[in-house]
């Protein structure tokens, strides 16, 4: 049993490096300056839907990994953080194809804020998953409100 919960966390450490190499592709897209080039547009197009396509997939993994049942709970932080890292992949790609400034900083600081989530969701699981491996111990009562 502690043997499928190793293997499950050395899983899940794959697939949040995958995450946070995904977070800091979304961190490093520099702003679109509005007076770019077509050509320009297209390639910073392809790069944020490149982006989008990564995160979409390492949100597939991440629902599809086995987890023991002691991991629920915290696997439960895993998707979250999975599914916020997808949403904000979106948003990038969204902003990369706005033309209205507005609705662009709209769609740029949903990504940012998406990406704030996740971290939280990623800290939560850690956490989580520190707790299990400290010998299962179960959460005082008035933790758990």
């Amino acid at each position: 049993n502690k043997g499928r919960f190793n293997r499950y966390v050395n899983e899940t450490s794959k697939v949040i490096e995958r995450m946070q190499s995904i977070m800091e592709a979304i961190d490093n897209f520099e702003p679109i300056a509005p007076n770019i080039s077509d050509a320009e547009r297209e390639t910073r197009g392809s790069q944020a839907l490149a982006i989008n396509n990564n995160a979409t997939a390492i949100s597939k993994k991440a629902l599809g990994l086995f987890h023991p049942h002691e991991s629920s709970e915290v696997h439960k932080e895993l998707i979250q953080a999975s599914e916020s890292l997808r949403l904000a992949a979106y948003s990038l790609y969204t902003y990369s194809l706005q033309e209205d400034p507005e609705e662009q900083m709209v769609q740029y600081k949903q990504a940012r804020a998406q990406i704030a989530q996740t971290k939280t969701y990623l800290e939560r699981f850690n956490i989580g998953v520190q707790n299990l491996l400290s010998n299962n111990q179960p959460q005082p009562e008035e933790e758990q409100q």
